[in-house]
């Protein structure tokens, strides 16, 4: 089954005059998204981004790993949802009928927590039936061109290809909310979360297309301590405060909790990262995790024989 990895940009220059240009930890990202996609075997057919300088720069530093030359096709219906527009036309609006946005705008968006607010408040306005602005794209236009464009990607590389899409945070978001059969009133739940560099995996055969994974970002965390640097800032929440690898694992499970292979992996991982050698934790508070893991890593290669579905390492 062919399949279709959809990846958010690298860091944007947030508070710049360029925002539209990759941060230094953005580059920094990308790059080891091309370290994760190579050592993953991982080998495009054909990449596609919208015409964004952060999406295009991301898709060149990813593919430098690739190893071999890959036609990069530039499309625009790839582009993020155009914020600035939505915000200048119906943030006005949205004011007057929302007292907390008012509130924030009056303060000023000093943060990106307080415009990421504001941006939630305006999106659902936009995909609403309520918003008839004539002076920007409606959201009819802009998710229209995102499913034509994923087909039109779909028809072009036919089956049994590898695609790499390098988008933005809402055409992600609106192109798993299309595969899942869902409206644009269920869209923005898919759209906050995406970390940069995150990895969405697509399978499709034929005209079904079906989701594999959403928003995996647990690499960068695993690749970043390897290589003793931070390739994802610092989110808030309870997993910030869980340590190492544990914290990185508690990510794999939740994101993956729906299929026996990713279940499997990051325990297996876990248990492989606690123990150089089988039964032989380096330190001492790692004995109790590496008893109950490693059982689980001899069976899962039991598994692998038995489903050889089972191989494939996640991208």
């Amino acid at each position: 089954m062919a399949s279709i990895y959809v990846i958010r940009h690298g860091q944007a220059s947030f508070g710049a005059d360029n925002y539209d240009k990759l941060s230094e930890l953005g580059c920094r990202q990308a790059e080891v998204l091309g370290h994760y996609l190579r050592d993953c075997d991982i080998q495009f057919d054909a990449v596609y981004s919208g015409d964004l300088q952060r999406q295009r720069k991301t898709a060149q530093l990813a593919i430098k790993s690739q190893g071999r030359s890959v036609e990069h096709v530039i499309d625009a219906r790839f582009n993020e949802i155009r914020n600035d527009e939505q915000l200048e036309k119906l943030l006005p609006g949205v004011s007057q009928s929302n007292d907390a946005i008012r509130a924030l705008v009056d303060k000023g968006l000093s943060s990106s927590k307080d415009y990421q607010k504001v941006i939630e408040a305006v999106f659902n306005h936009w995909v609403s039936p309520a918003c008839d602005e004539p002076e920007i794209e409606s959201w009819q236009t802009y998710s229209d061109n995102v499913r034509c464009a994923l087909k039109e990607v779909i028809k072009t590389q036919g089956s049994g290809k590898t695609v790499g899409i390098f988008a933005s945070g809402g055409t992600i978001a609106t192109m798993v909310a299309q595969v899942l059969g869902l409206d644009g009133s269920q869209t923005y739940a898919f759209y906050e979360p995406v970390i940069n560099c995150s990895v969405t995996r697509l399978f499709y055969s034929g005209n079904k297309i079906s989701l594999s994974y959403f928003n995996d970002h647990s690499y960068l965390d695993l690749l970043g301590r390897q290589a003793g640097d931070m390739v994802k800032p610092p989110q808030a929440g309870a997993r910030q405060r869980i340590p190492g690898l544990v914290g990185w694992a508690c990510n794999r499970l939740e994101i993956r909790r729906g299929s026996l292979r990713l279940f499997l992996m990051p325990v297996c991982n876990l248990s492989a990262a606690l123990c150089c050698v089988p039964g032989k934790p380096r330190h001492r508070w790692q004995r109790p995790l590496a008893f109950w893991t490693w059982p689980l890593t001899k069976r899962f290669a039991k598994f692998r024989r038995l489903f050889p579905w089972l191989k494939g390492r996640p991208g």
